[in-house]
């Protein structure tokens, strides 16, 4: 039996940014066993928006382990987040697909 893919998430940290922010957030993403997959980060006058994608563990105890350390680690920062769990891309529907139909 193969193990199940990991789940994608899309994370928005905003608030007010400072040095070492970012590297406390990441450490605790790397020790959870979180891959970011892709990271934007905007400061406008010491306003943060961070938005990162990752990838969490599949199956429903260590994901919900996993989002309530990045909740931790958001309230320790004094950040507002918000969590999105994102469509696992497919190659019979998902949006690759239909990308690429629009260039062919």
């Amino acid at each position: 039996m193969s193990a199940a893919p990991p789940t994608i998430y899309l994370l928005r940290f905003t608030g007010e940014d400072r040095p070492g922010l970012t590297a406390d957030l990441t450490d605790t993403l790397a020790g959870h066993g979180v891959t970011v997959l892709d990271l934007n980060q905007a400061v406008i006058h010491q306003s943060l928006l961070l938005g990162m994608m990752v990838t969490l563990p599949p199956e429903a105890a260590g994901r919900d382990a996993t989002l309530d350390a990045i909740r931790r680690a958001a309230e320790r920062n004094e950040l507002r987040l918000k969590t999105h769990p994102c469509p696992t891309p497919t190659t019979t529907g998902g949006s690759a697909s239909r990308a690429s139909r629009a260039t062919s």
